[in-house]
């Protein structure tokens, strides 16, 4: 279970200038509820703590509401036998207990027990099915429990825009079967990501009194929560580093700080150089230990070996690392029957980390002021869980719906930027957009785009680290415009192979111009030239003068 809670600041008196944020003894509790989709109502219609009257799914979001298990609540008790009328009383459609069911097209008559449900199915047959639905346990809360816990103010020394990161540990004592339906331990997170200029805080707090399915396994004490943190150079192995091996170039010194505040105002208070941190984070602040050469077993009350003289609630206040990446463990923690209790942190060169980008970007075209200027309607989510390939989902509740932004890392975005395209990603143009926002309420309006062009849109996450990375791209395109639309229709018959350039249709007329020119000359030539060509080239020679003989004693010339 995760839970985001907002602590309030409370106030000293009337002064609010005084106003601090320590409080001792705030209480918890956590329920386990077990909650069907058998047990759904609608949240339509329920003004001044009545039931819905919509009793169908149908009616429901016709009325604009949810119909989700979320729903259902202490006004749905069965109050008399009269208030179990589904439609009437409006209580949910509850199915009754251990049902049978036809499996076939059964008439209810024959084949089928009065008054059983039909399952879908084609053919005759008078085979049955009872389910097994226990009735008595919709509704029922298991694992209820209170949790004490006290606030502290921020130390004096730290002001109110620094970045804190808390490290905590997580889980119960006892193997996976003995810890169900928790979990062994773990550091919370077990992999953190800081800043140069972040703080971490390193605390955490325990139970002395953890017996569950027997006496759980673990190492000390029985029945007890104890941790510390040594440093390793690898994950793999189970063995810290000799403090000297801190110095080599293959692993960084976690406890080589830029600076320490100390919280501890008792036995453990001052300053703290390299040396007392590493004993500290190792012993976990045990006083009044045993010698080496008295320690007779894990379960004797002075053995620090073992950390049983260590406080179930242990605050090791707060660093301010060098950039690098840490790995540790807890040394009583770490066996088969507890599996492994390692975390990593790793600490950027940057001041702050960048928050992660926000989610399920969508672009939706809408009408602009005119036909020529285009406007797109973007919305996002803000950052969510992982998946365990890397990428990001909402939480989705019983209803079915989408959640985002419950997520810590939500809160690492402040705020909001949002970039466009009109060339395919090439270029990314800055928008008015900066905004922050609460789901399902982020969006951005960008106009005075081209019409009928595909918009390209990311958004990034703004906080104390920076910007974040580019969200994934969505993509609209504008609504058209006449012009924009007489364009689009060219390049797509350009694309079809049906569009002839206009000075491949000035060549075309030209072309025919001159051919046309062409055989009108030629009929010229045959109709007129041609006469003059017969006349003189075709007519027959003349007569031979008398005698057969021209002057000269030449010969006529031969045609």
């Amino acid at each position: 279970m995760v839970a985001n809670i907002k602590i309030p600041t409370l106030a000293n008196g009337a002064n609010q200038a005084n106003a601090v944020d320590d409080a001792e003894r705030c209480v918890i509790r956590l329920r386990y509820n077990i909650t069907t989709a058998d047990t759904r109502v609608c949240s339509a219609g329920t003004e001044g703590g009545a039931k819905s009257p919509y009793t169908t799914e149908e009616e429901c979001k016709a009325q604009g509401g949810t119909w989700s298990a979320f729903n259902l609540d202490s006004k749905y008790d069965i109050q008399n036998a009269d208030d179990d009328d589904v439609g009437v009383k409006g209580t949910p459609p509850l199915p009754d207990g251990n049902p049978k069911v036809g499996a076939g097209a059964c008439t209810g008559s024959t084949d089928c027990p009065s008054g059983s449900q039909v399952l879908q199915g084609t053919g005759g047959t008078n085979s049955i099915l009872e389910l097994a639905v226990n009735t008595n346990q919709y509704g029922r809360t298991f694992q209820d429990r209170s949790h004490v816990f006290s606030i502290q103010s921020r130390p004096p020394a730290i002001p109110a825009n620094q970045v804190i990161k808390n490290l905590n540990v997580a889980g119960k004592r006892g193997n996976i079967v003995q810890t169900y339906p928790a979990t062994e331990y773990r550091f919370a997170p077990e992999e953190l990501n800081a800043g140069r200029a972040d703080l971490v805080h390193f605390q955490w707090t325990g139970n002395d009194n953890t017996n569950n399915n027997g006496n759980n396994n673990g190492e000390g004490t029985n029945n007890e929560d104890r941790h510390n943190i040594v440093q390793f150079d690898n994950k793999g192995v189970n063995v810290p580093a000799a403090d000297s091996a801190t110095t080599s170039s293959t692993m960084k010194d976690m406890f080589d700080v830029e600076r320490e505040i100390n919280t501890d105002t008792g036995t453990f208070t001052g300053a703290r150089p390299r040396d007392e941190l590493v004993k500290q984070f190792a012993l976990a602040k045990q006083t009044g230990c045993a010698t080496a050469n008295n320690v007779n077993n894990d379960q004797q009350t002075n053995n620090c070996e073992k950390l049983n003289r260590e406080l179930p609630t242990v605050d090791l206040g707060l660093l301010q690392m060098k950039p690098g990446t840490f790995k540790y463990m807890s040394s009583r923690n770490n066996n088969f029957s507890n599996r492994a209790q390692k975390g990593s942190i790793t600490v950027s060169s940057e001041a702050h980390t960048r928050p992660p980008p926000p989610l399920d970007v969508q672009v939706q075209a809408v009408p602009g002021p005119s036909s020529e200027n285009g406007k797109v309607v973007v919305t996002w989510q803000p950052p969510g869980q992982t998946n365990p390939d890397g990428t990001f989902r909402a939480y989705v509740g019983t209803d079915g719906e989408k959640y985002w932004g419950v997520e810590q890392d939500a809160q690492m975005a402040a705020s909001y930027r949002v970039q466009y395209s009109e060339d395919g990603g090439q270029h990314w143009h800055p928008t008015n957009c900066i905004t922050s926002c609460s789901p399902p309420d982020c969006q951005c309006e960008i106009d005075g785009l081209k019409a009928g062009t595909p918009i390209a849109v990311r958004v990034r996450s703004a906080g104390a680290g920076g910007m974040s990375l580019p969200s994934a791209v969505g993509v609209a395109q504008t609504e058209h415009s006449s012009s924009s639309r007489e364009c689009d229709q060219k390049l797509q018959n350009e694309a079809d192979g049906n569009f002839v350039s206009p000075g491949a249709t000035a060549a075309i007329v030209i072309g025919c111009i001159a051919g046309a020119a062409l055989l009108a000359c030629a009929g010229w030539i045959f109709l007129c030239g041609g006469k003059e060509y017969f006349a003189r080239h075709m007519r027959p020679p003349p007569p031979p003068p008398p005698g057969g003989k021209f002057e000269g004693g030449m010969a006529p010339p031969a045609y």
